[in-house]
């Protein structure tokens, strides 16, 4: 999805733990993209101050990151911690329920923080393998932001469960 959004033309900064930096670098390179390439462990403060230190973060994307309940805490932490200040800034998920206790978790600890929208991928042509999957979008706005995010996607809502 980075390398994708880097394609567009956005700035972007992919992340990951610092083992697989050197993979994450090489597929940008052959991807022929400008993006970024920073190491980031969920919940360290040095890592999250280095990621914000590249400047402002608008917009944080992420795609099958709910997998362990002992990550659902640090990582809402670090989306947090990366959209702080923001006043339009947000975060887009795309979830398959790998691990129903940390989507539970993820489900229950992040209205705490952020205002949460639950997209569905149903009916919308192309994807229906999303919806084998029972994938899901969830959009985290934090509850301090005045703003709106400027990113609208035409998906359906999804029904509350």
């Amino acid at each position: 999805l980075g390398l994708g959004l880097a394609r567009l033309g956005c700035q972007v900064t992919l992340t990951d733990q610092l083992c697989a930096l050197p993979n994450l670098q090489s597929n940008v390179e052959a991807a022929g993209t400008t993006a970024k390439v920073q190491a980031l462990s969920w919940g360290d403060p040095s890592d999250v101050a280095a990621v914000c230190s590249q400047g402002p973060v608008d917009l944080v994307v992420g795609s099958d990151v709910v997998f362990a309940m002992r990550f659902v805490e640090p990582l809402l932490q670090t989306i947090e911690a990366l959209l702080q200040g923001q006043t339009s800034g947000c975060c887009w998920l795309c979830l398959q329920r790998r691990d129903p206790d940390a989507h539970a978790l993820l489900l229950q600890k992040a209205p705490e923080t952020f205002t949460v929208e639950e997209f569905s991928f149903e009916g919308l042509a192309g994807l229906e393998t999303a919806c084998a999957l029972e994938c899901l979008l969830l959009k985290l706005t934090p509850k301090e932001a005045k703003g709106f995010s400027q990113l609208s996607l035409p998906v359906s809502k999804a029904s509350k469960r």
